[in-house]
C-alpha cells in the first residue's frame, strides 16, 4: 500500500513540477536553463536565440565582466556602462591629491585624453560545455573523502588548463553548478587594455555615502563609462598608445524613454555566490559563526584605517578603495543577520529538513536509499563546526595580511616550492596598518576558548602581551627593505635559513602547520558535501515538486520580474521610482549628500530637457524591480522587453540582503539608476557631449 501511495504522491509532484515552471519568480538562470523558460508568456519580446545564440550574435556578446561587477558594451567602438562603485579601484588608482579625479570626477574630452584603468580587464563568455562525466569520473571507487574533494578540484584545474588559450587571450574555468553533480567549462574572451572615458564625480556617484548604502529610496548616480582597447589587428593586448577601441560583436542600444510601474525588465550578468541549495546547517553556520564575526573584524579594520588616513589626502585615496569595500560588506552581513532573525528563517530552514526526513521516513523506497542522509549530514557539519573559529580566523589573516603571505612564500620557497611573488608581496606590505591589523587578530585569538584555539598564537606567543611580541616580530630580518632583493638575487641562500632562528619566521610556520591541518580536514568535508548535496536536492526535488536553478558563482545568468514597489513594514508602501527632487531635498542635510554646484544650477534653472518625466514629477534617479540578483551583478543592465537598455542594477534594499540564503518577491528588490538619469547628469551637468553623441544615435 505504501510502495503504491508512494507512486501517487511521485506523480502528483511531477504534474506540480510542470505546473510551477511557467510562473515567474526566483531564479538565476544559466545558459544553460534559459531553453525551458517560455519567454513569451513570461513578457520577453525577444526570442531565445535574440538572448543567447551559441552560434550566432545574440545579447549576451555585449555582457561583460570587468572588476568584479558587471557591465556592457553600448557602443560600436567598446564604450562599456558599469557602476561608479566598480570603476571606484581604477579611478581611486588614478587620482592624486593634485588631480582628485575620486572626488571631482573625470571627462576625456577626446580619445586620446582615455586613461588606463590599472589593473582592470575585460571577460566575455564565449561559450559553454557540461564537463560532468569528465570530472566525476571513478569517483564512487573514491573512498576518502578528502581524496574525492582534491580530485575533483584536480580534475576541474586541469580541463581549465587544457582548454585555455593564450595565444588568443582566451581564458578558461569549469565551475561547479551543483556539488558533485554538475559542472560546466566556460571559455571567456579577456581584453587587457581598459580605459577610463567618463566617470561623475563621487558626490553623484556616491550620494548618500554608506548612510544611503542598501537602502531605499536611493538617489545614487552609481555609472561609470569606461573603453575596451585591443592591438590595431584586433588581438587582445596590453596597454599601448598604438592601441585602437574594441569592436565588440554587439552592444546594446540604449532606450532614453526609461521605464513606468509594472513594465516588465530583465538583467543579464554574473551575479557571485548564493546558497539557497544547502541544508539548515549552513545557514546555521552562517547565522552564528561566519556573518557576526566579519561583521565585527571588518567594523574595527574600517575603523583602523579611517584613524590612519585623517588627514593625510594621500592615504585616503589609497585606502579608499579597501574602506568601501569592507563598509560595503559589513553592512550586507548587518542586513543579512537582522534578515534572518526578523523572518526566523533558521528555524524554518531547520523545519523544512524535518520535514524532509518525515518525507523519507513515511516511504520504504526513499528510506533505504536515503534514510542515513540527515544524519550524515548533521555529522559533517558538526566537523566543521568544531574547527570553525580557527578556521575563520586563520582564513581572515592570510587574506588581509602581507606580512604573513611574505612570510609563507619565504617558507614555501625554503621547502623547495618556488614563488616567484616574494617581491611583489613585500611591497604590498603596508606596516601601520599591518601593526594595527595584527595586534586585532591576536587579541581576537587569544580570546577564544580552549577547544577553539589558534596553535599558533597560544604556543608562540605564550607568557608575553600581543604588543610586545608584534614589536619583536616586526624588528625581523626578512622585513627589512633590501631583504627581497637579497632572496632574488640569490644573496641568501633559502637553504641555510632556519626560521627557528627568526620570530616572523617560526611564527608564520605555526600558522602554516595549523592551515594545513584544517584544510585537510575542509577537504574532507567538501568531499563528503560532494557526496551528500546531490541527494539532499534530489529529495527536494521529489518533496517540492520542482526544479532546482544552480546557485549562482560568478557565471553569466539571467533574471526577471517587474518595475515594483513594496512594503518593507506596517502602514509603509514604497514607489518603485525615485526623481530629482528626492536629490535637492537630501541636499540640504550636506556631507555624504551634498551635490556639485553644477548639478544644483540645472536644477535651479529646470534645465531638465528631454529626460523629464510628467508621470512622476521630474528626472528619473532610481528604480526598483522584483528581479534576482546579488553581488557580482553591480553594473549589470536592465533592460526592457525588446532587450533595449533601460537602467543599471547596482544594489539592493537592505531586507532583500537575506536574497542569498531565500528569495520572495515580499521583500526582495533591487535598485538600479535610471538611464534618463544617467543621460541628464552627462549632458546637462557634466557636459559630456562625446558620450551622449556616441550612445545616443
Amino acid at each position: 500500500m505504501k510502495r503504491i501511495r508512494y507512486s501517487l504522491i511521485i506523480v502528483s509532484l511531477m504534474i506540480l513540477n510542470i505546473i510551477v515552471k511557467g510562473v515567474p519568480g526566483e531564479g538565476m538562470y544559466p545558459l544553460s536553463e534559459l531553453k525551458k523558460l517560455d519567454l513569451k508568456k513570461l513578457g520577453f519580446n525577444l526570442s531565445l536565440n535574440d538572448i543567447y545564440n551559441p552560434d550566432g550574435i545574440s545579447l549576451i556578446n555585449a555582457i561583460v565582466n570587468i572588476g568584479g561587477c558587471t557591465g556592457s558594451f553600448v557602443s560600436e567602438n567598446g564604450l562599456i556602462l558599469t557602476n561608479h562603485h566598480c570603476a571606484f579601484g581604477a579611478v581611486s588608482r588614478a587620482s592624486t591629491p593634485e588631480n582628485n579625479y575620486l572626488e571631482n570626477g573625470f571627462y576625456a574630452a577626446g580619445i586620446k585624453d582615455e586613461i588606463p584603468a590599472t589593473g582592470y580587464t575585460v571577460r566575455i563568455t564565449e561559450s559553454y560545455k557540461d564537463v560532468s562525466d569528465e570530472v566525476l569520473a571513478g569517483l564512487d571507487e573514491i573512498s576518502d573523502f578528502a581524496e574525492r574533494s582534491r580530485v575533483i578540484e584536480k580534475r576541474m584545474n586541469e580541463i581549465a588548463a587544457r582548454e585555455k588559450d593564450e595565444a588568443n587571450a582566451i581564458d578558461a574555468e569549469v565551475s561547479e553548478m551543483f556539488p558533485g553533480k554538475s559542472y560546466i567549462l566556460f571559455k571567456y574572451k579577456i581584453i587587457k587594455d581598459v580605459r577610463l572615458v567618463y566617470v561623475p564625480p563621487r558626490s553623484i556617484g556616491e550620494f548618500g555615502g554608506e548612510t544611503d548604502n542598501w537602502i531605499w529610496p536611493r538617489h545614487t548616480g552609481d555609472f561609470s563609462f569606461l573603453r575596451a582597447y585591443v592591438a590595431p589587428d584586433g588581438s587582445s593586448a596590453e596597454y599601448s598608445e598604438n592601441n585602437v577601441p574594441y569592436r565588440p560583436q554587439k552592444f546594446l542600444k540604449i532606450n532614453p524613454g526609461g521605464v513606468k510601474e509594472n513594465d516588465f525588465v530583465f538583467i543579464l550578468g554574473y551575479p557571485g555566490r548564493t546558497y539557497r541549495n544547502y541544508p539548515a546547517w549552513f545557514l546555521d553556520y552562517q547565522q552564528n559563526y561566519f556573518l557576526p564575526y566579519n561583521e565585527q573584524l571588518y567594523s574595527n579594520m574600517i575603523g583602523a584605517l579611517e584613524n590612519l588616513s585623517e588627514n593625510d589626502k594621500a592615504l585616503e585615496l589609497k585606502y579608499a578603495p579597501f574602506i568601501k569595500g569592507l563598509s560595503n560588506a559589513m553592512k550586507n552581513y548587518r542586513g543579512k543577520m537582522l534578515g534572518i532573525r526578523k523572518l526566523e528563517l533558521l528555524k524554518k530552514e531547520y523545519e523544512e529538513d524535518r520535514k524532509l526526513k518525515d518525507f523519507i521516513d513515511d516511504n520504504p523506497e526513499l528510506e533505504e536509499k536515503y534514510g542515513s542522509l540527515f544524519d550524515e549530514l548533521e555529522s559533517v557539519y558538526n566537523k566543521l563546526f568544531d574547527n570553525i573559529r580557527p578556521s575563520m580566523w586563520l582564513n581572515r589573516l592570510y587574506r588581509f595580511s602581507n606580512v604573513i603571505n611574505y612570510a609563507d612564500a619565504v617558507l614555501n620557497q625554503i621547502e623547495g616550492k618556488p614563488s616567484n611573488d616574494i617581491n611583489k608581496i613585500y611591497q604590498r606590505i603596508d606596516l601601520p596598518f599591518e601593526k594595527v591589523f595584527l595586534k586585532k587578530m591576536l587579541d581576537d585569538a587569544l580570546n577564544f576558548s580552549e577547544l577553539s584555539s589558534v596553535d599558533a598564537v597560544t604556543n608562540v606567543v605564550k607568557d608575553t602581551d600581543t604588543e610586545t611580541f608584534l614589536n619583536k616580530l616586526f624588528e625581523s630580518e626578512f622585513l627589512k627593505e633590501e631583504t627581497p632583493d637579497k632572496l632574488i638575487n640569490g644573496e641568501i641562500n633559502y637553504s641555510e635559513i632556519k626560521p627557528e632562528d627568526d620570530l616572523l619566521l617560526t611564527f608564520a610556520a605555526a600558522l602554516k602547520k595549523q592551515k594545513n591541518e584544517l584544510n585537510e580536514i575542509s577537504a574532507y568535508v567538501d568531499g563528503k558535501l560532494n557526496m551528500l548535496l546531490p541527494q539532499y536536492i534530489e529529495i527536494r526535488k521529489l518533496y517540492e515538486g520542482r526544479s532546482f536553478i544552480p546557485d549562482a558563482n560568478g557565471t553569466l545568468r539571467m533574471t526577471y520580474g517587474n518595475i515594483k514597489g513594496y512594503e518593507p513594514r506596517d502602514a509603509v508602501y514604497y514607489k518603485p521610482v525615485t526623481t530629482l527632487e528626492g536629490v535637492i531635498e537630501k541636499s540640504y542635510l550636506g556631507n555624504e549628500y551634498a551635490v556639485p554646484d553644477n548639478l544644483r544650477t540645472a536644477y535651479d534653472k529646470k534645465n531638465f530637457g528631454e529626460f523629464f518625466d510628467a508621470s512622476v514629477g521630474g528626472v528619473p534617479v532610481a528604480i526598483l524591480y522584483n528581479t534576482d540578483t546579488t553581488g557580482g551583478n553591480s553594473g549589470s543592465p536592465v533592460m526592457n522587453a525588446d532587450g533595449e537598455l533601460i537602467g543599471l542594477n547596482f544594489d539592493r534594499c537592505f531586507e532583500a540582503t537575506i536574497n542569498d540564503y531565500a528569495w520572495n518577491d515580499s521583500y526582495s528588490r533591487s535598485i538600479g539608476v535610471d538611464i534618463r538619469y544617467i543621460l541628464w547628469i552627462a549632458k546637462y551637468v557634466d557636459n559630456a557631449e562625446r558620450v551622449i553623441e556616441e550612445v545616443i544615435k
